[in-house]
């Protein structure tokens, strides 16, 4: 898996891994250390992500995507 190196700011999201963690949940860790993880998250309709707590605070960013009429 290709994550960040701990401790490194940002990550520019096409240097990312994505990883399936679910079926329909995809990740791209862009960002963490020892206090917070920063983390996108995309699901495909009806997907469900299993519920799981972490050490570290997390920050969380949602996108909504409407296609083009």
């Amino acid at each position: 898996m290709d994550y960040p190196n701990k401790d490194q700011r940002w990550v520019f999201h096409e240097k990312t891994e994505a990883q399936e963690t679910a079926p329909g949940v995809v990740r791209r860790v862009l960002a963490y250390c020892d206090n917070v993880m920063c983390v996108e998250n995309t699901f495909k309709k009806g997907s469900i992500g299993a519920m799981h707590n972490h050490p570290h605070t997390q920050i969380t960013y949602c996108l909504l995507y409407t296609s083009p009429s």
